[in-house]
């Protein structure tokens, strides 16, 4: 009988510096190595964002149009 079912390893997070918007209501995030702009605004409410740092799942940008 053939099973379909792979055996796939889970991929370990990392911790990864994002962008945090400083609205404490709005939830927006995103990964710093993703960001179009050095020091970029909310793109939900234009607010200004922080930097932290989150535990998540590696993603490798080759865009060199990223930043």
């Amino acid at each position: 009988m053939y099973n379909s079912k792979r055996n796939v390893e889970p991929i370990e997070d990392e911790e990864t510096s994002i962008w945090v918007c400083s609205d404490e209501e709005c939830p927006c995030w995103m990964r710093e190595n993703l960001s179009l702009e050095e020091n970029p605004p909310c793109p939900l409410c234009a607010s200004s964002m922080a930097k932290e740092t989150k535990m998540l799942p590696p993603i490798v940008n080759n865009n060199f149009k990223f930043r």
